[in-house]
């Protein structure tokens, strides 16, 4: 038996799939969540997939899954939305998502993606895989961009950030104001698409920036 955890804010919709996927004889729902939290306490229930909606009202779909692939490797993903958008694919699939089926799919393509993630694998019908196509393309010319519309002292001040360097050691590095590097951190940050230091080293990463060699003097007055 496949054991399946159904997790959707609509109560009327998981009746309708629950009664879907009782009829077929080798899967067994285990369990129901109507909210992000709920379906991380019922993982306890072990099951080997979760069909799980993007839009909950207390955290969005994508942190839950992202919370089960991590804290739970053994459980497949299925991302089973209204949402019919290139973005939330391209999330669901960096969040660990096995697949990504519209709310609208028949019985038989949930019931054969419940399946095929069980054994492992990982299914999107041929639009999803060109969409998701597109979509990291799209990413790679955005990514390829944010590190030609950075200056070099903003590589630099990167480079010093990713040293571990403070506001203040960043300043007396480029012999700059701490508030001029609050405001270059700022234009800097908006730039790269990220909200705070720790962000922007992961950025650094993911981004594959090139950033020039700095030696940074600790314990400078």
């Amino acid at each position: 038996m496949i054991r399946v955890l159904l997790v959707d804010d609509h109560a009327v919709f998981r009746d309708g799939l629950r009664e879907l996927l009782n009829r077929s004889p080798d899967v067994e729902v285990v369990g129901e969540a109507g909210t992000g939290e709920q379906a991380l306490q019922q993982m306890s229930k072990k099951p080997d997939v979760v069909l799980l909606d993007i839009g909950l009202p207390d955290m969005d779909g994508i942190q839950v899954c992202r919370r089960i692939v991590a804290e739970h490797p053994e459980t497949r993903v299925i991302m089973l939305t209204m949402h019919d958008d290139a973005d939330f694919l391209l999330d669901s699939v960096q969040a660990g998502a096995s697949s990504y089926i519209l709310k609208a799919a028949d019985a038989e393509t949930v019931l054969s993606a419940i399946r095929a993630v069980a054994k492992g694998q990982a299914t999107l019908d041929p639009t999803n895989t060109a969409r998701l196509l597109e979509a990291f393309r799209r990413l790679s010319q955005e990514r390829a961009g944010a590190q030609g519309n950075l200056t070099k002292r903003e590589l630099v001040i990167l480079a010093l950030i990713a040293e571990g360097a403070s506001n203040r050691e960043i300043a007396e590095h480029l012999s700059l104001s701490e508030q001029t590097v609050k405001n270059s951190l700022s234009v800097l940050y908006q730039k790269m698409g990220v909200k705070k230091r720790a962000e922007a080293v992961m950025a650094i990463v993911e981004q594959n920036i090139q950033l020039p060699r700095v030696r940074l003097k600790r314990g400078t007055k």
